[in-house]
């Protein structure tokens, strides 16, 4: 469940999103006493346009997320930032991905920011520390419409 981002490892602070994985706050409580995440949710508020992209991904997919005109937005997301110790842990577990948790991250974004978003999602080749790389071709995206969501290949 773990999400990573301009080189942050993040849970996405999103109640319902973390119930379906049974995940509640006094999981985020017990990390935090650990010292491995912050239990206070940050915001990441990245701008983006035609023009500018912003990426997620985890060990399975990678998110990528642009504006639909030229004129920069921001979009807000409520994170839980994983500490220096929280990151390493991670590193050296090397924990396998909740599986389809990037595709209902970005399904949360888009339902807030669907007038403002476009989002291609592509399968992850390979991670390495802070760098990506994934599949040419997306497995499915978000245009403007929810309900437009296609299912490009599989």
């Amino acid at each position: 469940m773990v999400i990573h981002f301009e080189g942050v490892l993040a849970v996405r602070a999103n109640s319902d999103l973390l119930k379906e994985y049974d995940v509640n706050y006094a999981d985020f409580i017990w990390l935090d006493e650990c010292g491995l995440i912050t239990s206070n949710s940050a915001s990441w508020s990245p701008k983006i346009s035609s023009q500018v992209t912003k990426t997620i991904y985890n060990h399975e997919e990678v998110a990528i997320i642009s504006g639909i005109t030229e004129k920069e937005s921001e979009i807000d997301l409520g994170v839980y930032i994983l500490t220096q110790a929280g990151r390493e842990l991670y590193y050296l577990l090397q924990p396998s991905s909740a599986k389809g948790f990037i595709r209902k991250v970005t399904k949360d974004i888009y339902k807030q920011y669907s007038s403002k978003v476009r989002i291609a999602i592509h399968k992850v080749i390979s991670t390495q520390d802070t760098s990506v790389e994934y599949e040419d071709d997306p497995c499915c995206y978000m245009p403007e419409k929810e309900d437009d969501i296609k299912i490009v290949n599989q």
